[in-house]
């Protein structure tokens, strides 16, 4: 992979944000109405990070990630802000174009964008903290995962997650908001983001 980024921890503070803002990271108090780069748009976008096989173009514009680990043709890259107990995090999974027979052949296709920070929204408002009830409402069909995905609730066909401590009652905050290519996802959980940041310690304290 051909990548002239920088590492993450060179980067000053006010530039960070300001990739995160043109990617899909957003540290500022956004409106009610989320904007293009607030939006969280199912089966496509969250900001101005889109799914599909340009991930690179996307990838490019954000801070080198802190963490960047490879498995066969699938990769996993994790962004962390804030200190404990505020933290939010950014974690994108990717494919390699080759085997889908995707272009560029030497690309790579996002296939999941998952967000914690509660600055961007769909077209309904729903975000990170909404609850349950709220979410039913605008999304009737989401059902829960099965096996390692407790807690996480699908809307398969739209292409959308929110994912809960456990089984959600109707007031119980969203704590995460998942987008992914419609149909049947496999989706990163908050326990296996909670082991990557487990065996790299320095990204809350650097």
């Amino acid at each position: 992979m051909k990548n002239m980024r920088r590492p993450f921890s060179s980067l000053p503070c006010k530039l960070i944000c300001g990739l995160f803002a043109l990617g899909v990271m957003s540290f500022a108090t956004q409106a009610a109405k989320p904007s293009k780069a607030d939006l969280i748009v199912p089966g496509s976008n969250i900001g101005n990070t889109f799914l599909g096989p340009n991930g690179w173009h996307y990838l490019d514009r954000l801070p080198l990630p802190p963490i960047s680990e490879g498995h066969m043709s699938q990769r996993d890259y994790l962004w962390i802000s804030g200190k404990p107990p505020r933290v939010h995090s950014l974690y994108i999974h990717t494919t390699a174009n080759a085997p889908l027979d995707a272009k560029p052949v030497d690309g790579e296709t996002i296939d999941e964008i998952r967000i914690t920070s509660p600055e961007f929204r769909t077209g309904d408002g729903l975000k990170c903290g909404s609850t349950y009830a709220q979410i039913l409402a605008v999304f009737p069909k989401i059902r829960p995962g099965d096996g390692r995905e407790t807690g996480i609730y699908f809307d398969r066909a739209r292409g959308i997650a929110f994912e809960f401590e456990g089984k959600p009652d109707g007031d119980s905050p969203c704590i995460a908001i998942t987008v992914f290519p419609p149909g049947l996802p496999r989706l990163a959980t908050r326990q296996q983001i909670d082991d990557f940041i487990k065996y790299h310690p320095s990204l809350l304290t650097d």
